[in-house]
Formats: C-alpha cells, structure tokens, sequence
C-alpha cells in the first residue's frame, strides 16, 4: 500500500508507507515495514499535512529530527546571525561616534588657538 508520494522510510528505507487516519480525525503516516510513524497532525490541519511531514523528516546521525525542530534551529541560527550583524552595526556606529567626537574636539581646540 505504499505510495509514490511518500518518500521511503528514514529508518529501513520501505516504500510501503501508509496515511492513516484515527477516529477522532488526527491523521499520520506509517511505516507498514518497521512502524515508524510520521508526525501525527490535528484535524484542522492543512489537507495533506501529514504527507508533508512525513517527507520532511531527516535522520541526524542515528536520531530521527522532526521539521518542525529543525526549522526552529535554523531560525534560531539567522536570528542569532542577525543578532551578530546587529552587534558589529552597533560597534561599528560607537566607534564611528567616537571619531567624530574626537574630531570635533580637535577643531574645537584648533578654533579656540586661533
């Protein structure tokens, strides 16, 4: 029953996988080799939802990393990026006031010698 929609399983690399449904509407795919599931979505979920979770799936090393896990790491990755950015901009702009000070304060001095 497996279907060409779904990409293999991340643990034994079946094919056959499977979009289940429960009764009270949560859906999910599942490995109908090993029983691995995908991650299980609600009701008011996207149509689909869970086919996409299920092919977004990646294997870490031996750990199986949900999507939305990873999504939020490399968020937290630009944020912190920005962040960086944000820092240097700021340093940069002190160190730019401070010249300016520092010039102001020598024309300052060369006008009162005058």
């Amino acid at each position: 029953m497996g279907s060409n929609l779904l990409n293999p399983c991340p643990f034994c690399a079946s094919k056959a996988a499977a979009l289940l449904t429960d009764t009270e509407g949560f859906s999910y795919v599942e490995c109908l080799e090993c029983g691995s599931r995908g991650e299980v979505v609600t009701p008011q979920s996207q149509p689909g939802a869970a086919l996409v979770a299920w092919n977004r799936r990646k294997l870490v090393g031996e750990l199986l990393v949900p999507t939305k896990l990873l999504d939020a790491l490399e968020t937290a990755d630009l944020n912190m990026q920005a962040a960086r950015t944000i820092d240097k901009g700021v340093e940069a702009a002190s160190q730019f006031g401070e010249a300016l000070r520092a010039l102001y304060k020598l024309l300052h001095e060369v006008q009162h010698d005058e």
